[in-house]
């Protein structure tokens, strides 16, 4: 820690500290909830109107998100956070009591929310951790803070195993009880953003001058990030389809939960690994911006090889899974929000929520469409030959 830092270092670890933990509960809500909801899905409705749900879905949470927007103005990014998960925790709630007695139309709802529980609580989280980091530590602190990605994973892969035979009840209460737990880790959070200190007269020459580069030279680059988050969640959509495909052609509702747990679980502990071991010193080795061309390289890879190699379809689809699991949260989304960083702390602010909460879900909704014309006669598939060459096509357009 360098002396003419604003933040001492003991303060700069308990931060670290405290949102490493706010982060594995975040992830850890996020995928119990889309844990329950995938294996009530899949088990009750199949895959064959699964690319329309992702059109609709996408299209429904950028509304949700820019609703959100307008309904967090004058607010702090801290009491935004608060506010969001416990009204998460009081809706998984609502679902756990009204599911089992509605049926089919709840659990269409609940595949809803879980995604738009995604788009808000990890777009929220990073707006949190970007105002009360400066540039000079944020690059050293957000490695460690989203390991707590991991540790979420492997939570949940421990959770799904105890009690996925009692139930999709069991399930919700528990994904309420963790979001009603991330609202409680906020109120850790300092209230003023400590990071960053007091703002002398050349530190406000500073943001003067970052505010006009970003009205120029800068809003071109922030418009280039956001159009290699958008080809990514493409992909990554289709990606996603063919992993439930897999999974739906040989598992039923408890077999789905456990079979989900334990893959979220064991990518927890390669990504720990990944995060930990390995991405530190590949890192340095390839620099910034080839490290993130790990994920959509792997994609790429796989991609090719679905048409490829037509009889290890299986195999492909779910080491693609993994992938994009593993270096997402690992390497991916550490690394994105180092080059959001060039911005001012406002710039940072607008354009990650543009980018988790509108171009995300934009992204999803035109990959279910593009995939809706891939559906084959049977009801639990799509052309895994063209779908392979959907993906290395934009996976190769990302690199």
């Amino acid at each position: 820690m360098n002396r003419d830092s604003p933040v001492s270092a003991s303060s700069l670890r308990r931060q670290i500290v405290i949102f490493h933990v706010q982060f594995a509960l975040v992830v850890l809500g996020l995928l119990l909830g889309r844990t329950v909801r995938d294996a009530l899905y899949l088990s009750r409705a199949g895959v064959e109107r699964l690319p329309l749900l992702y059109a609709a879905v996408g299209l429904i949470v950028a509304v949700a998100a820019l609703a959100w927007g307008r309904l967090r103005r004058g607010r702090t990014t801290r009491a935004s956070a608060i506010q969001l998960h416990a009204l998460f925790a009081l809706t998984f709630l609502g679902f756990a009591w009204v599911g089992p007695r509605i049926g089919n139309a709840a659990w269409a709802a609940l595949y809803l929310w879980v995604e738009i529980l995604a788009a808000l609580s990890v777009g929220q989280f990073w707006n949190v951790v970007n105002e009360r980091f400066e540039p000079r530590t944020a690059r050293m602190a957000y490695g460690r803070i989203a390991a707590g990605q991991a540790v979420g994973n492997i939570a949940c892969g421990a959770l799904s195993h105890v009690i996925a035979g009692r139930g999709a009840t069991v399930m919700l209460i528990a994904t309420a009880a963790v979001s009603g737990a991330s609202a409680l880790i906020y109120l850790a959070v300092p209230k003023t953003q400590a990071a960053r200190g007091a703002t002398g007269r050349g530190q406000g020459r500073l943001l003067a001058n970052q505010r006009r580069l970003e009205a120029g030279r800068m809003r071109t680059y922030a418009f280039t990030l956001l159009g290699v988050v958008a080809v990514t969640y493409l992909v990554t959509s289709w990606v996603d389809f063919q992993f439930k495909v897999i999974a739906r052609r040989s598992l039923d509702e408890r077999g789905l939960t456990v079979f989900f747990g334990t893959f979220y679980a064991v990518v927890g502990v390669v990504a720990f690994i990944i995060q930990v071991v390995i991405f530190p010193r590949l890192s340095r080795w390839l620099g910034s911006f080839r490290a993130l061309s790990l994920m959509p390289g792997a994609f790429l890879a796989t991609g090719l090889m679905l048409p490829l190699a037509v009889a290890l379809t299986q195999a492909v689809s779910v080491a693609a899974k993994f992938a994009e699991s593993a270096l997402r949260y690992a390497v991916y989304d550490p690394l994105l929000q180092v080059f959001w960083l060039p911005l001012t702390p406002e710039g940072r602010i607008r354009f990650q929520s543009l980018a988790s909460g509108v171009v995300k879900p934009l992204a999803i909704a035109a990959g279910g469409l593009l995939l809706w014309p891939l559906r084959p006669d049977a009801p639990d598939g799509v052309d895994v030959t063209s779908l392979g060459w959907l993906i290395a096509a934009g996976a190769a357009t990302i690199l």
